[in-house]
Order: structure tokens, then C-alpha cells, then sequence
């Protein structure tokens, strides 16, 4: 019922995925390098293009102290060239020691953004989980209904909490719209506060209206509608409208809490991001390599002609690359819950997750014909072959086709009979 106002990248042969995008990794070499839209590019454009004018202007002085001061004579050619080898070779020193740095940064932020991926599956997939359960042990279509809303609407209040944790998603400076992204979609408005969440959820019927006013109230939301379903289970229980009301009372609590861990697992992770002095080291170490960048490459144009220039360029764009992903992609993985391309489209989870469970639970009312799906559908086997399903809709064939074959591969170890089965005892209750 609600949509990322934000527009996610328009990738050709590329879907989303609960954790960024999928692709194809045994793709041909061209395929992968020609896919710009997904590879940060854009997100580092500002510094790539400021690095490129700042060679260009280099390469350029270059060109004029050695066209116009006499060449490889030019006193001012030759103070300059010293400055870019005595930079280039502190960029050298400086460059494993970013390396490393940068690389234990993007393993930890891979860690946590993997962990997240797996806590998100656990919370909306779980609701799927649970209403398998609730359909095969809950005979009342009302209390299914009801127990499915409660599930739907904690993952709608997580859903807005993980929107609007990182307020400033954009970094802009404020809160707006935009970085919450979520569109009432009767209206087509965007919802831009928790009041208007919240009675959005109210006229869609997620929540009732004294549901909706504890929820205003609440310290964290999310919980609420985990424990009213336990509390609904509980009742359920009570009434005698669960199936085995021991074991799937357990089930359902246990499935239930696992999703609630692993909900509150995920707003830990926010609220404890890397440490900021680690942080901030790895950003003034980055910031200050790209910015030394350009005059580093300088070095490598030391014969003052059209190929050494074109590896200047190149080897500015390169390293600024290197530089600057591995910073904008750790940031991004440390909140993924926004509209960047290794975010999680937690929107288009909720509202599957809802579509499923819905389907799930009128099945037996849509499907009276399927037998698994209707009561004291199996019949023992009085011919001595087993336990085999004889009842209108299952496929005898099959199921005489695989005991048969388990009768003539499986070793038989009894001394009475031949280990080789024949046709004269396939009637022999004895032997089976």
C-alpha cells in the first residue's frame, strides 16, 4: 500500500532484490563495466570531475613551462616536477596504509549491513512463516484475519522506524519527504509524518482506532502488535480455535518472538553505528589522499608528452575512484533502509509479505478440492504396500511407482528371505 516516492535506479536487465540488486555474476567482462547506473559512479561524480580539472590544469601548466621556459631547462618546469615526485612518493607511503584501513572499514560495514539483510529476511519473511502455521492450525477465518493484521501492522510501524532512523537520508540538511519516501497510495500524497502514518494505517484498516491510539502513545511501536497477536493466540487457545492449541501455541509464540529479536536486533544496529573516531580517521585519510591525487600523478608525466599525459588523467580518475567508492559504499551499507543501490526495498517487502499472507490463509476456502488440504484424506494400504494416500485427486501411480522402486533398492537384511525382492513378495506383509 505504499511506494518509495524516490526512483530507483532504471537498470536494464537488473531486478531488485531484498538486498540491493541481482545480477549475473559469470557476465561477460563488458556487460559488467558498461553498467554504470549500478556501480556508485554518480555517487562520486562531484569529486571524480573536480580531480579530472585539477589534472587537466596541471597537465596544462606542464604544457606552457615547457613549451614557453625553455623546455626541460625551465628552472620553474623543474621546482614543479620536484614538488609532484616529492607528493607522489608520500602517496605511496600513504596508499597501503588507506588500503588497510579502508579495507577493515568495509569489511565491518559489510558485516553489519549482511546481518541487517539477514534480521530484514527473518522480520518480513517470518510473517510468511507464521501464516503457513496459522492456516494449516487455525480453523476460524476471523481469527486468522486478525492474527495476520497484527503481524502486518508491526512490520509497518518497523518499516517507518527504519525510514526515519537516519533522519537526513539524502544529506541535505532535513528531514523532509523525500528522505522518508513513503506515498499513501489512495491519495498519492506523501506521508511526512508519524500522525499521518499512522491514520493511513487506520483508514486501510491495519489498525483499528483505539489500536491506533495506544500506537500514538507507544514507546516502541513495533512491539505492540507482536504482543497483542500472543495475547490473540493466547485467547484462541483458550476458546478451543487452535488445533493442537499446546504445540502450535508454542510455534507461533516461538515464531513470533523471533521476529520481534530480530526487529529490535536491527534498530540496535542503527543506533550503534562504527565508532566516530574511527570514522572520522578513515575520512580524513581518504579526503586527504584524493585531494593529493592530482599533483601525485604529475609524477608519472615526467617526458612531457601526449601519452604521459593521458596517464595522468587516467590515473587520477582510477585513483579517486578507488578512493571515494570505498566511502561511499561503506557509508551506504551502514544504513539500508534509503533509496541507494545496496538498500534494502523494505516498502516492497512489507506489502509482499502481506500478499502472501493473505493468500495463504484463504486457501482452504479458495481450494476445498486440493485433499491435502481436507481432513482424513490418507487410508492405510490393506494390500501390505504401506501407508499410501487412496483418497479422490492424489496420483496412486506415483506413489505405488516409488514403493515399488524402494522395494527392489533397498537391501533387505531378514535371513528368511532372498536380499534380491520379487513379484511373489510384494503382498508379503512380513517382508515389508
Amino acid at each position: 500500500f505504499f511506494s518509495a516516492t524516490t526512483s530507483m535506479p532504471d537498470l536494464k536487465g537488473v531486478s531488485r532484490s531484498l538486498a540491493g540488486f541481482l545480477y549475473n555474476p559469470g557476465a561477460p567482462t563488458w556487460r559488467v563495466l558498461t553498467n554504470i547506473k549500478a556501480s556508485g559512479i554518480k555517487d562520486i561524480k562531484k569529486p571524480l570531475i573536480y580531480n579530472l580539472l585539477v589534472s587537466l590544469s596541471f597537465i596544462a601548466l606542464q604544457v606552457c613551462l615547457y613549451e614557453l621556459d625553455g623546455g626541460t631547462n625551465s628552472q620553474t618546469l623543474q621546482d614543479f616536477q620536484q614538488v609532484a615526485d616529492a607528493a607522489f612518493r608520500y602517496y605511496r607511503l600513504l596508499f597501503p596504509f588507506v588500503s588497510i584501513v579502508g579495507g577493515f572499514f568495509i569489511h565491518t560495514a559489510f558485516v553489519r549491513w549482511w546481518k541487517m539483510r539477514d534480521d530484514t529476511r527473518v522480520v518480513f519473511g517470518g510473517g510468511m512463516d507464521a501464516s503457513m502455521l496459522i492456516s494449516a492450525v487455525v480453523p476460524e477465518m476471523r481469527v486468522k484475519e486478525e492474527l495476520v493484521r497484527y503481524i502486518s501492522a508491526a512490520q509497518a510501524l518497523l518499516l517507518w522506524q527504519l525510514r526515519t532512523f537516519i533522519a537526513d537520508k539524502d544529506g541535505d540538511g532535513d528531514q523532509d519527504e523525500e528522505d522518508i519516501g513513503i506515498r499513501d497510495e489512495g491519495t498519492g500524497k506523501l506521508i511526512t509524518t508519524h500522525t499521518q502514518f499512522l491514520d493511513n494505517l487506520q483508514e486501510r484498516g491495519t489498525l483499528t482506532p483505539a489500536e491506533r491510539q495506544v500506537i500514538q502513545n507507544a514507546k516502541a511501536p513495533f512491539h505492540m502488535p507482536f504482543q497483542w497477536f500472543l495475547s490473540a493466540v493466547a485467547d484462541a487457545a483458550e476458546r478451543g480455535d487452535l488445533d493442537e492449541p499446546i504445540s502450535s501455541h508454542f510455534l507461533l509464540s516461538h515464531k513470533i518472538s523471533k521476529m520481534r529479536g530480530q526487529a529490535t536486533h536491527l534498530l540496535m544496529h542503527l543506533s550503534t553505528p562504527i565508532p566516530f573516531s574511527y570514522f572520522y580517521m578513515m575520512r580524513c585519510v581518504t579526503f586527504a589522499t584524493v585531494v593529493l591525487t592530482p599533483l601525485a600523478m604529475v609524477a608519472l608525466g615526467s617526458t612531457y608528452r601526449a601519452p604521459s599525459y593521458v596517464i595522468e588523467a587516467v590515473g587520477t580518475l582510477l585513483a579517486t575512484y578507488f578512493m571515494e567508492i570505498m566511502w561511499v559504499v561503506a557509508i551506504s551499507m551502514a544504513d539500508p533502509f534509503g533509496f541507494d543501490s545496496c538498500d534494502f526495498p523494505i516498502d516492497k517487502d512489507w506489502n509482499t509479505s502481506e500478499q502472501v499472507m493473505m493468500q495463504q490463509i484463504t486457501a482452504p476456502h479458495k481450494t476445498p478440492d486440493i485433499p491435502s488440504l481436507s481432513k482424513g484424506h490418507v487410508e492405510q494400504n490393506a494390500a501390505g504396500l504401506g501407508l499410501i494416500p487412496r483418497c479422490s485427486g492424489w496420483a496412486p501411480d506415483f506413489f505405488e511407482a516409488y514403493t515399488l522402486r524402494n522395494a527392489f533398492f533397498t537391501p533387505h537384511t531378514s535371513p528368511v528371505y532372498s536380499s534380491t525382492p520379487n513379484a511373489s513378495m510384494l503382498g508379503d506383509s512380513h517382508y515389508w
